[in-house]
């Protein structure tokens, strides 16, 4: 009986090896979901994630929605995006989102963030929202999925012209 192992690092040029900084596992075209009680809640799509065992995952520009009654409520695309893999706590950076209401809007914000428990999406750094014959400028914000409600926190500042309007 003769039994033959290879075994390989894989290359990870911006990694030393063998240090923390490696992850434990690397992924190319990754598609996931999240769901509750067979509901789509969040999904997103990345070219690359690498995971730790410590439960920690970074994705490579990504392509994500935040769902609610089987529809599309928020889709975002972000550069780098972390996901805890035991909290469900997902955040994004420099992150270019769409609202879709019956009146579309777009949103740009430095940090998005969402968590599965709360099923709050949040924005840090920098917001801005604009669409319709609005625009909106503030630190922070609150989107709240289960109850559609869009709240602006700190240093806000809000434009309104009819021009814009369709």
């Amino acid at each position: 009986l003769v039994c033959l192992i290879a075994l390989k690092t894989p290359k990870l040029p911006f990694f030393p090896v063998g240090s923390e900084s490696t992850p434990d596992f690397s992924f190319e075209g990754v598609e996931l979901s999240y769901m509750e009680e067979g509901v789509q809640v969040m999904s997103m799509k990345a070219e690359e994630a690498r995971v730790w065992t410590a439960q920690k995952s970074q994705f490579l520009n990504v392509e994500g929605e935040f769902w609610k009654n089987g529809s599309s409520l928020v889709s975002f695309s972000s550069p780098e995006a972390t996901l805890n893999l035991t909290e469900l706590d997902m955040e994004a950076r420099s992150v270019l989102a769409s609202i879709q209401t019956p009146r579309s809007a777009k949103l740009r914000a430095g940090i998005l963030k969402w968590g599965a428990e709360d099923r709050l999406v949040k924005g840090e750094k920098g917001i801005q929202v604009w669409g319709n014959g609005l625009w909106v400028k503030s630190q922070n914000f609150n989107l709240d999925l289960d109850k559609n409600r869009l709240v602006f926190d700190g240093n806000s500042s809000a434009q309104i012209n009819p021009r814009w309007v369709k």
